[in-house]
């Protein structure tokens, strides 16, 4: 649901604009208010995670989300929607990173890759989900049926982690985090103190601002470009999340094949492939393979990211991932913001090779700053 919360707004935007009377950069508040909110406040939650427990604060935060996204289909003003979207955000952000952190308490880190690859499939599940709900509900029902929908559905995992922490099987790790604001700028300033976590943090901020940048801007382009319904939208850009699963599917074996250096490079390669395509792939099968590209691409080099993030501070895991977080969501709002400009200035294309480009430099990059961290460990 957190996943799925994050992406439901990108087959929305031509809607959302036409219902406001506004253009497409401005619609794209849908997208962009979520995303600050869900990234900023990665670092309230990790130290609340590293105190209270990480799996107990991700059941309270799923219980809040589902008020959190209800209250979107009250929205009569453009400024009240990125409000309350801007408010989901908070509850919703604490899901990914701090599951992400509860399995580096609990998983050796040769086996964590692999593991996460696993969680992975849950998140591509949401990401596909949410894609198809935005376009297809959107089509059929209205934008605001979604979020109510959302709403009821948050309320249904709260429901089953209630249930698990209740099955025994949980191992919550506590630790004595000081709450005070003054210590929690400590615990941050003394991670970013790491020449590691400033590595890892400035890699997936720019890969939130090329990515998302672009592919957040994949359904207007199609509504624009071919007047192709929000129905048929939401299908095609499920493909992305498909090309995920088949990253997770084939996981274990591309690393063993390929390494996280490998992955970085190849991710970066697959994603360059994709964006030049979209101009000859047209609105059908051919442009579903640029959003299966896309996912396979992109989680080939955002898994690796994720997993050197929950070793960058084994001892404050849960502040390391949501400082990891809040920069992919941080970079993600901005990137959408400086996107939606670029196409009013110079159009859809020229920002999807742009990004293309700037995602190969970002893999080689990548992969040459993981030789340097291996050599200086």
């Amino acid at each position: 649901m957190s996943a799925a919360a994050t992406r439901v707004g990108d087959p929305l935007i031509p809607q959302i604009a036409n219902d406001f009377g506004t253009g497409i950069a401005a619609a794209s508040v849908v997208t962009t208010a979520f995303a600050f909110s869900y990234g900023l406040c990665q670092l309230m939650h990790g130290p609340f995670g590293d105190r209270f427990g990480k799996v107990r604060v991700i059941t309270l935060a799923a219980a809040l989300s589902a008020l959190g996204m209800a209250v979107v289909a009250a929205a009569d003003s453009l400024i009240t929607l990125g409000l309350f979207r801007f408010v989901g955000g908070i509850t919703a952000s604490a899901v990914i990173p701090l599951s992400m952190a509860y399995f580096g308490d609990v998983v050796p880190y040769e086996q964590r890759q692999a593991t996460l690859a696993r969680f992975l499939f849950g998140q591509i599940l949401g990401t596909v989900f949410g894609q198809i709900a935005g376009g297809v509900l959107g089509e059929f029902v209205h934008w605001r049926a979604i979020f109510l929908v959302f709403g009821t559905l948050y309320v249904v995992a709260a429901c089953v982690l209630v249930l698990e922490m209740r099955s025994g099987r949980v191992r919550d790790r506590r630790d004595d985090v000081d709450l005070a604001p003054a210590a929690i700028l400590r615990r941050y300033g003394g991670l970013l103190r790491r020449p590691r976590v400033r590595t890892i943090l400035a890699v997936v901020f720019i890969e939130a601002v090329l990515f998302y940048g672009a592919f957040t801007f994949f359904g207007a382009y199609l509504h624009e470009r071919y007047g192709m319904d929000y129905a048929r939208i939401g299908l095609l850009l499920a493909f992305f999340g498909l090309g995920g699963l088949a990253y997770v599917l084939f996981a274990r074996r591309l690393i063993a094949l390929l390494g996280e250096r490998g992955l970085a490079l190849v991710g970066g390669v697959v994603l360059l492939a994709a964006f030049l395509a979209i101009p000859a792939a047209g609105a059908g099968p051919g442009f579903a393979a640029v959003a299966a590209g896309c996912g396979l691409g992109f989680y080939m080099i955002h898994t690796t990211l994720q997993t050197n993030a929950t070793q960058m501070a084994p001892e404050a895991r849960g502040s390391a991932v949501s400082i990891f977080a809040t920069c992919l969501f941080t970079g993600s709002a901005v990137g959408v913001a400086i996107g939606g400009a670029l196409i009013e200035l110079v159009g859809y294309l020229p920002l999807f090779a742009g990004a293309g480009f700037g995602l190969l430099a970002l893999g080689i990059a990548f992969n040459l700053l993981l030789a340097r961290m291996r050599r200086g460990q």
